[in-house]
């Protein structure tokens, strides 16, 4: 059992895989990233709540599609529903972007690419070879700054951390709020959702300005 803030995770509950990562995370990263700050994050905690709102949601054979995706960004029309399904997951994680405004529906996207956050995530998992940059950990915490306090996104955020609920000309906004998985949705897709809940970096992205 390990401690993320004032959470705990049972180590064993993530597979070996994600352990490892997770372990490397809690390891000579956190120690390098002690003390340092992003804009308003601590560096070393942010990227542990990062991760611990991606752990329980996260299957380790997304990795092999994260790599897949870093080599050949080009999203076939032959792929199958598992694997458009993993795709999806990875958009919704924040993990990778794509070409057009919908990832397979209504229009389909061509390609996609990992944001920092997905190169930052195979890196920890050892499939990028050498350890995480200091200047990459700071990029993918960086992001999290970019929903400044008085934005129209950071009042949505703060309000569907209230209530949830949120209407039809919202949708697109909160739609970039869960592809940064600062918001997560019950419902498989969010035009069937009629609420949804911030995820663990929803609320610390809200925390520096909590009032």
């Amino acid at each position: 059992m390990t401690t993320t803030g004032s959470t705990t995770i049972y180590i064993a509950s993530l597979g070996p895989r994600l352990a490892a990562m997770y372990q490397r995370l809690r390891g000579p990263l956190a120690q390098a990233l002690s003390g340092k700050m992003e804009g308003n994050f601590p560096l070393s905690e942010a990227l542990l709540i990062l991760f611990r709102s991606l752990a329980y949601q996260f299957k380790p054979q997304w990795l092999d599609w994260l790599a897949r995706l870093d080599e050949n960004g080009s999203l076939s029309v032959g792929l199958t529903q598992e694997d458009e399904h993993a795709i999806r997951q990875l958009r919704n994680c924040g993990l990778i972007d794509h070409d057009g405004p919908w990832l397979f529906t209504p229009t389909r996207s061509e390609r996609a690419s990992l944001s920092q956050r997905g190169q930052f995530l195979l890196h920890l998992a050892g499939q990028k070879g050498g350890d995480v940059a200091e200047e990459l950990a700071r990029d993918v915490v960086r992001a999290l700054g970019m929903i400044p306090k008085g934005s129209h996104f950071f009042d949505l955020l703060k309000r569907l951390q209230r209530s949830g609920h949120f209407t039809q000309r919202e949708e697109p906004s909160v739609r970039e709020l869960r592809d940064l998985n600062l918001v997560q949705h019950s419902a498989y897709f969010l035009a069937g959702a009629e609420n949804v809940i911030p995820t663990d970096l929803g609320f610390f992205v809200l925390r520096p300005w909590h009032d």
